[in-house]
Order: C-alpha cells, then structure tokens, then sequence
C-alpha cells in the first residue's frame, strides 16, 4: 500500500495510510482531516504504511518555505476541516525575508507576493473570512489519485468552486466550452447614483455539455449537480461577513484602499453568483458583452486564471484603484490575447489608470475583444429565462 505524504500547516510533516482517511468511497470525517490543509503539496512515497497514527517530523522554516506556503496562512483561523480552506489573515507588510519566488520541478512559479507600499489594513491580523468566497484551486495529479478522478487529457479539475450549496470540485471539458462573456453588474449607489460596481466573465459550455459537480468535503465521488456554465470573479475578502445588503459607509470605502481586504480569484455557480449579487445590491441588472475569443484564447484565460489563484492564493492585497475586479479581467484577457496589458485612464491620475466597470465596454471595444458596434448584443443576463425563473423563486424580482 502506498503511503501518502502531506505537509501541514501546524509545521510538522506526518505520514498516513490512505485506510486511516478513506471510508465507504468518502473521506472519513475525522480529526486526521483537520492536518490535511494543503493538499497541493500531496507526494506519494513507496513504503508499506505502518499504521493508522501518523509519524511526524518537525520542520523548520526553510523547509516551511520550500513548500510553498504562504505567509499569512495560518491554522488557527480554520473554520472547517476541508483541506482546500487555506486559512490567512489580513497582513501589513510581509517580512522580507519570507517573500521569495519558488519555482517547483518543472520550472513554473508557485506562489509569490507583492504588497503595495503604503499599505496598511485596519484589520490587520485579523483572520480572513473564507465561508463564501476561497482562490479556486487546480488540482495535481497526485490529489486526482488521492480523489480517485482520472480525467481525460482535456479535462479540467478544480477544487473551491462555490455553489449555493457549498464549496465544490468541478469537472469540464475545454472541448465543451462554447463561449466566454463579458458581464457588468449594474446597481443603485447612494449619492452617486447608477453605476456599473462588479466585472465578471462568464464561461457557457455547448448545448448537451456539462460541468459536473462533486461535494468538496466530505468528498463524494458521484456528481450531486451538473450545471452548464461557471462565473470567473474576481473579489476583495476581509474578515467581517461577506453575504449581505451593502452598507455604503465609510469603513467599507477603507476596506478597499487600505489593504484590509485581500484579492481573491473565484469561480462560481450560476446560483451563487446571482444570489451573492441580488442579496448584496438592490435593483441590480447585469450587462453582456460576448467576447472574440478563439478556443486557444479562451484556454489562455482559464489556464491563467488557475494558476494565478493557485500560487497566490490569498497573499495580495485588493486595492480598488490598483488590484480589482476589472482590471484583473482585462490583465487576464490582454494575455490570452497575447497582449500587454494597458491601463486606461479612466478614472482620475491618481487611480493609477483604472478601469471603471461603467468604462468596460469602451475599453472592450479599444481592444479588439468585442466588436465594434457590440452594446449588451445578448441582452441583459437577468431577463434569461432561467436566470429570471430562479430570481423570481428567491423573490429577488
């Protein structure tokens, strides 16, 4: 029997039998789990395993970098067993000596970190609530073994989708995939009146294709859900509650610019996506905007998206006039472009040329990924009509 070897957070290195956490075709919910944190860093090792308590090893801090956690991940803000939580906090400045670049095997980046200077979070230190929203997390090769999954070669497998009913691993095919969408999310702000507030892409799958949903944890090997489109989003987490009417105040404008929240690359449900916007905002109506993306440009976007969320995790800042959801779109599009990626100077000077949701489509069009005379060509997402039938069953509309 092969021996699993996992790194955990509470800096010790343990080994375990698979009989220890598998049972009846799920993972047994015991406190075993709750040292499982980082399944990235699963190897297997060739031994015959010795039996259900585990051996561990203390490491130090050298080999607590070589493993690529991250420097704000801290187990005592664990809310849950799932290993995929990857529990922070919201930090200042990470000490110099902990922000390396790491490169795995084969060459590629696994995490980094950049802090923009000046930043200096009111909430700092405070553990980051992830019960809505985590960093989507692709899944190794290793861990596709430990899950029993054996995807084909153009199946991607993902780990922190979030459904209305919880967190989730996803499976689709690239070869299923029809088309990407441009989405702004209109809404009513106080004082300044409507405004477009979020940017997200939505990803449709061909008629007859589907994107099959697996319980995260405890996991269960047979789909509870199939769906046919997921929401790449991009957000801003901090530690107070994140589902909820907005309250526009003072501190909420802080929380983005200060650093108290922290940049989070999220893939969603349909019906997460819609409730997280129609509890959040009143009056709310989405714009679309079909992207001119080819098959190779689309798999550019999603490749990058992954990776960008998996080596970062939750260690950047989210900074409303830097680091936000739109212009976090445009860097991802511009590269599966091809492009680099060029601030418009859209708001004042001092916002570092950010892109405003309200100036998307203008900024789509400059680009060459909408056509030119291309204006909400799909109409409004809302007005779908399984979109409105699941609106008007939540009493939204």
């Amino acid at each position: 029997m092969m021996e699993l070897n996992f790194f955990l957070r509470n800096q010790n290195l343990c080994v375990y039998s698979p009989s220890t956490i598998f049972s009846k075709g799920k993972l047994a919910k015991s406190t075993v789990i709750k040292l499982l944190v980082s399944a990235l860093a699963v190897v297997f090792m060739g031994s015959e395993a010795t039996g259900a308590e585990p051996e561990c090893k203390a490491i130090n801090r050298e080999v607590l970098m070589s493993h690529g956690m991250t420097f704000n991940e801290d187990d005592s803000c664990r809310q849950t067993d799932d290993p995929y939580e990857f529990p922070s906090r919201v930090f200042i400045r990470p000490d110099p000596d902990r922000v390396r670049r790491w490169q795995n095997e084969d060459g590629r980046l696994f995490w980094s970190t950049a802090t923009p200077p000046g930043a200096n979070p009111a909430d700092a230190g405070q553990c980051v609530n992830v019960e809505h929203f985590r960093p989507v997390i692709g899944i190794t090769p290793g861990e596709l073994n430990f899950l029993g999954l054996k995807p084909t070669e153009n199946q991607v497998v993902i780990a922190n989708v979030r459904d209305l009913d919880g967190f989730a691993i996803a499976v689709f095919s690239r070869d299923s995939i029809a088309d990407m969408i441009f989405q702004v999310v209109e809404a009513d702000v106080p004082v300044l009146g409507r405004l477009g507030i979020h940017s997200q892409v939505r990803m449709r799958l061909k008629p007859g294709h589907q994107v099959l949903l697996h319980h995260q944890w405890p996991y269960e090997a047979v789909p509870y859900k199939i769906v046919d489109e997921l929401f790449f989003s991009i957000h801003g987490v901090g530690s107070g509650q994140e589902i909820g009417r907005i309250n526009y105040n003072p501190k909420l404008l802080l929380s983005v610019l200060d650093g108290s929240r922290l940049l989070v690359f999220a893939i969603h449900t349909r019906e997460f996506r819609l409730w997280d916007t129609y509890a959040r905002l009143k009056n709310a109506n989405i714009n679309q905007y079909p992207l001119q993306l080819n098959h190779n440009e689309i798999n550019r976007y999603i490749d990058k998206f992954l990776r960008i969320s998996s080596e970062s995790r939750l260690n950047k800042h989210y900074l409303l006039t830097e680091r936000n959801c739109t212009n976090g779109q445009f860097r991802l599009l511009e590269y599966a472009k091809g492009h680099q990626f060029q601030p418009d100077c859209l708001w004042p000077p001092w916002t570092n040329g950010t892109i405003h949701p309200d100036k998307s489509a203008e900024a789509l069009r400059t680009r060459g990924l909408i056509a030119p005379d291309e204006v909400n060509a799909i109409g409004h997402y809302e007005e779908e009509p399984a979109v409105l039938e699941l609106l008007q069953s939540w009493g939204f509309l």
